[in-house]
């Protein structure tokens, strides 16, 4: 059972996982251009189908980086339509601050 199973069973409603440990870099470049297209009133759905094509399309990363394994592994699971949220903002930073998180905690124990 996948954590994202496990959000889903407490009631999540939408949920952005990915199915694969990803290059934290990869991620933090995806992330950042996800929470960018979500920001602008698309829906999570398009946002992570922007993010994707966004990440393919940047110059700044090596060939080899554009690979599926690198960008494919992130999955939406929920509505499909736009939402609108009076506490968006806050969401955003929370997110931004969990993804910060993880990278910050990963490099840590690469480190040990």
């Amino acid at each position: 059972m996948s954590i994202a199973r496990g959000f889903q069973y407490a009631g999540a409603q939408n949920i952005l996982f990915s199915l694969w440990q990803i290059n934290d870099l990869s991620t933090a470049q995806i992330m950042e251009s996800f929470y960018k297209n979500y920001s602008t009133s698309q829906s999570a759905y398009t946002a992570n189908q922007a993010s994707k094509i966004s990440y393919i399309k940047n110059e700044s990363i090596n060939n080899s980086k554009k690979s599926p394994y690198y960008w494919s592994a992130f999955v939406y699971y929920g509505d499909l339509t736009e939402v609108k949220s009076q506490n968006f903002i806050i969401y955003v930073c929370i997110g931004i601050f969990i993804v910060l998180f993880i990278v910050l905690l990963a490099m840590k124990l690469k480190r040990k």
